[in-house]
């Protein structure tokens, strides 16, 4: 498995680029903060980790990691979803 990035509205922009920065530059060029989701490959696949990376300067939050949530009611793996969010609010908490 290889990783991938996700983007969020609830992001708040860069602390050190500031909002101006932080945009669309036309279709595809975007220019502010997204999340890193990656497995921890020391772990086989049961860990995940995430950080969010700002695409103009480059600064980043810390690699957070999870273990492995599944919601036995809905049969379903909501790792990504819980290790994506907890990245956001780590980055909205320096943002701020």
């Amino acid at each position: 498995r290889t990783g991938s990035s996700a983007l969020s509205i609830t992001m708040e922009p860069c602390p050190f680029c500031g909002a101006d920065a932080c945009h669309l530059h036309g279709d595809s060029d975007y220019a502010g903060p997204y999340v890193q989701v990656g497995p921890d490959m020391l772990f086989d696949g049961r860990l995940i980790d995430a950080r969010v990376v700002c695409n103009s300067c480059k600064v980043s939050t810390t690699r957070s990691s999870m273990s492995s949530v599944y919601i036995h009611s809905m049969d379903e793996d909501v790792t990504r979803l819980a290790i994506v969010a907890k990245a956001i609010a780590d980055w909205n908490r320096r943002a701020r």
